[in-house]
């Protein structure tokens, strides 16, 4: 904030003088000159230290129609696509399982993240290639990689969207009243505001890791 002219002690005061030969009114003036807007006196909490407020990088990708939901930037490998004729069908998997794809020389399971909570991508998507529903229009899939306990997962998702910073108290814990009995264990909570679901990287990777087994 800019100060004003006329906010100094009323006078001209030598500084160029002696301490000796200012006034004690003078004196008290450029004091108060000095100190406009920082009485510590009257407001002792003036010069305390504002709180920090805590905040959380995520992603967020749309799940099905103009549902979107939102994952810890910090768990995400990489976003790429992938291209369809690259993926490999594992025999005896769910359906939500696409299969695997060579990425960059490692193996990488693939994960229909709608299909795994339930969410039909279309009435028309076949149990042999599910992934053609998502859109039949592109020869890659829309593939977030996430990590966690050393290991990787591709989720595919129809869109991602946007990275977004909120404060973590604007980030609470699931409830049952508000989320499905498929969606909510795989959840690390959701965000206040617009009630937007945030994944657990790990509890998605250990639920794939239960159904290889």
């Amino acid at each position: 904030m800019t100060t004003s002219s006329n906010l100094a002690p009323e006078g001209p005061i030598a500084l160029e003088d002696s301490p000796a030969e200012l006034t004690s009114e003078a004196t008290a003036g450029l004091k108060n000159w000095l100190n406009q807007g920082n009485d510590t006196g009257q407001n002792p909490s003036a010069n305390a230290a504002v709180p920090t407020v805590e905040e959380q990088r995520l992603l967020r990708f749309s799940l099905q129609g103009n549902e979107s939901a939102l994952l810890p930037l910090d768990s995400i490998q990489e976003v790429l696509q992938v291209p369809k004729r690259g993926l490999l069908r594992v025999p005896g998997m769910p359906r939500s399982i696409l299969g695997v794809s060579n990425c960059r020389g490692s193996i990488l399971w693939m994960v229909d993240l709608a299909l795994l909570l339930g969410l039909e991508t279309a009435p028309t998507a076949s149990a042999a290639q599910p992934w053609q529903a998502l859109n039949r229009a592109q020869q890659s899939l829309n593939t977030i990689t996430i990590q966690a306990a050393g290991e990787s997962l591709g989720l595919v998702v129809p869109k991602v969207m946007d990275i977004e910073t909120h404060a973590t108290n604007q980030i609470q814990p699931p409830s049952a009243d508000l989320f499905s009995s498929q969606l909510l264990p795989f959840l690390a909570g959701y965000l206040t505001r617009s009630c937007s679901p945030v994944f657990s990287a790990s509890a998605l990777i250990e639920h794939l890791q239960l159904q290889r087994s």
